[in-house]
């Protein structure tokens, strides 16, 4: 309904529309949007002659791939925000199916190709209505990553940039099936929060872990939809208009995502995370790394416990029902 109205209220206006990857239900959401205030797209496209119409999704969008310096970001949107969860200790299981695609974007990758998009529009005015330009600003096309590669290439940094205010030693478990995840999270998310606030309030604290790994399982369960489903989109148009750029202007703005290194990406991902939503300066590096050692004994010897005394109890089960 939304890009009807663009096509039919926009005029002599060159116009186009940028999309980051973005779910039909998101979509149709934002389409509802767009349909009950109508004047939101009047009001952008008298700000300049040639309009780019823009539905967003940070879901998807996450840090900086080159500038203006490589990891940057400033929110815990999406993959955002597991990332942070993970890597503090919090976010230990989550419903998601490994071998989907995590069509995740560099924020600056997707400016550039909004920036160029502009020319790109400017350049090809005989594209009008139902021939408007889409630009489907996707990673999945040329440089697919599934949700276990990016764990995967994930982990490891994690270790190498900790947070200050890592809880515990990190994992995360992966499951598609929503019966498994729930029970995992009860054991994983649920009673552990129930310790740590009652340990709060016996040193006369305020308990708030609950309330955290509610948030968490919230923000799980939303993004689940997206998360255990592969969404197919077509980038013709973005990889066209990259033809189109001359060698200088590909330098200027990279928005190509063919030969995509992820896994140094990823490092300075990682390391974003701890710079800038941690705020941890790289200066206590050193004892960041020094707790997740220790937390990690702790982690190895809590998992020790737990299978000693789960065949513990298993067999005393058994004896006393075969005795």
């Amino acid at each position: 309904m939304a890009e009807s109205l663009i096509r039919e209220k926009h005029g002599n206006l060159p116009m186009g529309i940028i999309r980051p990857a973005i779910g039909k239900e998101r979509l149709l959401r934002i389409s509802d949007t767009f349909a009950r205030e109508p004047t939101t797209f009047y009001k952008s496209a008298t700000l300049c002659r040639v309009s780019t119409f823009c539905f967003s999704s940070f879901k998807r969008i996450i840090s900086t791939a080159y500038e203006p310096i490589k990891g940057w970001l400033d929110n815990v949107y999406g993959p955002n925000g597991i990332a942070a969860a993970v890597s503090s200790g919090i976010l230990r299981v989550m419903q998601c199916d490994p071998n989907s695609i995590a069509d995740i974007i560099p924020v600056d990758i997707t400016v550039n190709a909004l920036i160029a998009s502009a020319w790109d529009i400017y350049t090809q005015t005989n594209r009008k209505g139902n021939d408007m330009l889409i630009y489907n600003v996707v990673a999945s096309v040329d440089a697919p990553l599934t949700w276990l590669d990016y764990n995967k290439m994930t982990y490891p940094h994690v270790a190498n940039y900790p947070p200050s205010s890592i809880l515990w030693y990190p994992t995360l478990t992966i499951t598609k099936y929503k019966p498994l995840y729930k029970f995992l999270s009860v054991f994983l998310h649920l009673i552990p929060a129930i310790l740590v606030d009652t340990a709060l309030i016996c040193i006369g604290q305020k308990p708030r872990m609950r309330k955290i790994i509610g948030k968490i399982i919230n923000f799980c369960d939303i993004i689940a939809f997206f998360s255990i489903r592969n969404w197919i989109f077509a980038n013709h148009n973005v990889q066209d208009m990259w033809q189109r750029l001359n060698s200088k202007d590909q330098e200027l703005f990279r928005f190509c995502m063919a030969n995509f290194d992820w896994k140094m990406y990823l490092q300075d991902y990682v390391k974003g995370i701890r710079l800038y939503i941690f705020k941890d300066e790289l200066d206590n590096l050193e004892s960041s790394k020094l707790k997740w050692k220790r937390l990690y004994w702790m982690h190895q010897v809590l998992k020790m416990f737990i299978f000693v005394g789960s065949t513990w109890t298993i067999w005393k089960i058994f004896d006393k029902i075969f005795s």
